[in-house]
């Protein structure tokens, strides 16, 4: 065969290829298209070229302001010390005396929620202490 085929051709060719393989072998299975491509195939089918991907359209940083970043961390010191008061104010109850074991383990498991998410706001609190020192920097250098 001489000229170019298209793709549709070019899968036509290779499937009566692969009968012919099927009828000479008829004990084997039958084998893949890419195995019935042969040399000198380049001549008949040039397969079309991979479009690129396209480039992903990035857009510039968007900077927030120290002044706003102080205000996130503000809303987060108020809600981390109103953790810090104790679950119950009496030492007595909040060490079980007089409450008996279900309302200890209640308070204690309690205690423990309020430890866990004081610790995650006090983590925060710093990040956001971080974040403000980077801005008044930023801030500094571009007035």
């Amino acid at each position: 065969m001489t000229g170019t085929l298209t793709g549709e051709q070019y899968v036509a060719l290779l499937l009566e290829r692969q009968a012919e393989y099927a009828t000479g072998h008829p004990l084997a299975p039958a084998p893949l298209l890419e195995q019935m491509v042969r040399p000198g195939d380049e001549a008949l089918f040039t397969p079309p070229a991979e479009p690129s991907a396209a480039r992903r359209v990035t857009r510039p940083r968007s900077y927030v302001p120290a002044a706003e970043l102080r205000a996130r961390r503000d809303r987060l010191v108020a809600r981390r010390d109103a953790l810090g008061s104790p679950v119950l104010p009496e030492v007595a109850a909040a060490h079980g005396v007089a409450l008996g074991s279900r309302r200890t383990a209640g308070a204690q498991a309690a205690q423990d929620r309020r430890l866990a998410q004081w610790t995650e706001l006090h983590r925060r609190v710093g990040q956001l202490d971080g974040r403000i020192r980077r801005a008044k920097a930023r801030e500094r250098a571009t007035s």
